[in-house]
């Protein structure tokens, strides 16, 4: 069936870092699982295949204010491939970028991407990043935009509304 495809099933935890450094910077370690729940792999839309990742994050504000924030990301993305030649694929994940941050509205803009180790296989994915929120009582409006930059052809916008249930 081409008009339904159920997606992968991932699951993430974060972990605070040297709480005791948080007023020059703040340190998360990430920790994912991808379990390979999606349907419709004929079409690469899913896959058949389980993955993990770790990663650290880190901000840093620029300002007395904390308004502006200098964002950082380090980790490895392990995934399992269906090859001949290679069982799995693993890559060295990135980002870095700027969040501002100002009452009820957020600018973040990053690049971001991995760098596996498959040549000519369009492994080394990178992608420019922005989107803005402004929170509205309880909920927020999204727009945000992506751009392929290498090894990702393809160009995105979204819009949409998050609902805070607390």
């Amino acid at each position: 069936n081409d008009r339904k495809a159920a997606g992968d099933l991932m699951l993430n935890t974060n972990f605070r870092l040297l709480k005791k450094w948080s007023r020059v910077a703040d340190f998360i370690f990430q920790l994912g699982y991808r379990m390979p729940s999606g349907t419709d792999y004929g079409t690469a839309r899913y896959s058949d295949g389980p993955g993990y990742h770790f990663a650290i994050n880190m901000g840093k504000p620029l300002n007395k204010t904390k308004t502006l924030k200098m964002t950082a990301m380090a980790g490895f993305l392990v995934w399992q491939i269906q090859s001949d030649i290679f069982r799995q694929d693993d890559a060295f994940l990135f980002g870095a970028g700027l969040e501002y941050r100002k009452k009820n509205f957020s600018l973040h803009t990053n690049i971001a991407g991995y760098l596996g180790y498959l040549e000519k296989q369009g492994d080394k994915p990178i992608v420019f990043r922005t989107f803005a929120e402004q929170q509205l009582k309880k909920m927020k409006l999204v727009l945000g935009f992506q751009q392929g930059l290498n090894d990702f052809e393809y160009s995105s916008f979204d819009a949409g509304l998050r609902f805070n249930f607390r």
